[in-house]
């Protein structure tokens, strides 16, 4: 389990929860200020909360499936991996900082509302839960991807990859960087011990290129909950 309290503004405190376990108890700290609660990952909803429940839809990637994965992938993703891998010239890095992710974030396509915090990758540095690892060409970071885990499953936490509109890109380049950086993703967290890869949900929407890109590592539909509350400082402890 990850367990994360942040300040927030003035007169509330942020808490995330990620993985909890079906029966475990979760003292939440108490104090004069209101705690808004976060529970994310449930395998099943709980009764009793009060709060807006949402049914999301993901894929999880069994990481004891690797060794063939590369096979069951299509042709063109073999092709692109492969030729990022020995022919584009990329450097793959696994000790990327918050501040990186968050200078890299912001200099990327305009759009992009999906910002990382620093406060809360740095909280989750400091936990040894987050990892993120980049792709760059000679010195400049062409894409980057963090994740989240619990020494059992990790879960897809920001990615997101250099400009295309800027100058001298080559945008097939980035794409080829981003897809091997996702097949080198996956086995280092295998190495690591982790068990399972949950791409951090799907639209579901027919033709989605993310959701395509997502589906060739060959990924298992499961639909997870999400949950978001109000709790005040009596609603101790908390049980799943």
């Amino acid at each position: 389990m990850v367990n994360l309290e942040l300040p927030w503004k003035s007169a509330l405190t942020v808490r995330e929860i990620w993985f909890p376990t079906i029966g475990e108890t979760i003292a939440l700290s108490t104090g004069w200020r209101p705690r808004w609660l976060r529970l994310f990952h449930l395998e099943r909803r709980i009764g009793k909360l009060l709060g807006r429940w949402e049914r999301r839809q993901t894929l999880i990637t069994d990481l004891g499936t690797l060794d063939s994965l590369l096979e069951r992938m299509s042709q063109t993703m073999r092709y692109d991996i492969r030729r990022a891998l020995s022919r584009d010239g990329l450097r793959f890095v696994d000790d990327w900082t918050p501040e990186q992710l968050v200078a890299f974030a912001a200099s990327g396509d305009a759009g992009n509302t999906n910002q990382p915090a620093l406060a809360r990758l740095s909280a989750l540095r400091a936990q040894g839960r987050l990892t993120i690892r980049a792709a760059l060409a000679d010195h400049t970071p062409l894409c980057a991807h963090a994740f989240i885990d619990d020494g059992r499953i990790a879960r897809a936490l920001h990615s997101y990859s250099i400009r295309r509109s800027v100058d001298k890109v080559d945008a097939p380049r980035v794409a080829r960087a981003t897809k091997a950086l996702y097949f080198l993703d996956l086995h280092y967290m295998r190495d690591r011990g982790l068990r399972e890869f949950d791409w951090g949900g799907i639209s579901g929407r027919p033709g989605n290129g993310i959701d395509a890109l997502k589906m060739e590592y060959r990924g298992t539909p499961r639909h997870t909950w999400c949950f978001d509350g109000l709790w005040l400082p009596y609603v101790t402890p908390l049980r799943f």
